[in-house]
């Protein structure tokens, strides 16, 4: 990624990690991942993992008094954009891009859940791909038709996104705005895998 066009220029990354994760029954971002794993290595620390290498920074959406989570992230560097337990997934969004775009108001933004620890660098590397095709659209993984994470958000979408008022968050604006999107389906079942149960956790059938 050497060329200065904004299609090849590294994005923002943005880990969202404010939520409580009530349905799994613990501090979710905080358990070993994988679930066998030893070295420290936690869900939150693995998602960051997953999208760092690609960016040019990393801004971290979390509420600031969760000093565990602070830890688990060891030596990694990032940015800190205060996120709100309480609030939807929506709200973190755009808290995050609020720092992102103070960093590199030309984007792209790199948004990825904390609880999506094991998506595949060749998917990450397919999204830079596509999105020199339509660099002024979302690009999107998709698993069987069903879109995943991250998703990159070029800067013209930004506005978009804080406007937005419609109901399910961030998913509903996509669904409202189909000809923003940009999707390819991956073979990477990862990509729409997240941790909300523990037998999402544990990888069991419900």
């Amino acid at each position: 990624m050497t060329a200065s066009g904004p299609a090849h220029r590294r994005p923002i990354g943005i880990l969202l990690a404010a939520g409580r994760g009530r349905r799994m029954g613990a501090a979710k971002l905080l358990l070993p991942w994988p679930p066998d794993d030893r070295s420290g290595r936690t869900v939150v620390s693995s998602a960051f993992d997953a999208i760092a290498p690609w960016c040019a920074a990393m801004v971290v959406v979390t509420d600031p008094r969760h000093a565990d989570l602070a830890a688990a992230m060891g030596g990694r560097a990032f940015l800190l954009a205060p996120g709100n337990p309480d609030a939807d997934m929506l709200d973190s969004v755009r808290k995050g891009l609020g720092t992102a775009s103070a960093l590199q108001p030309e984007g792209p933004f790199l948004i990825q859940p904390a609880d999506h620890p094991d998506v595949a660098l060749g998917t990450v590397r397919r999204l830079l791909e596509e999105n020199a095709i339509a660099p002024t659209r979302a690009i999107m993984p998709a698993h069987q038709g069903k879109g995943g994470h991250p998703v990159l958000v070029p800067a013209n979408l930004v506005k978009a996104i804080r406007d937005w008022e419609g109901n399910g968050g961030l998913a509903g604006l996509w669904r409202a705005r189909p000809e923003e999107v940009h999707r390819f389906e991956c073979r990477d079942p990862s990509c729409i895998k997240d941790l909300d149960t523990p037998a999402d956790y544990h990888g069991k059938p419900e």
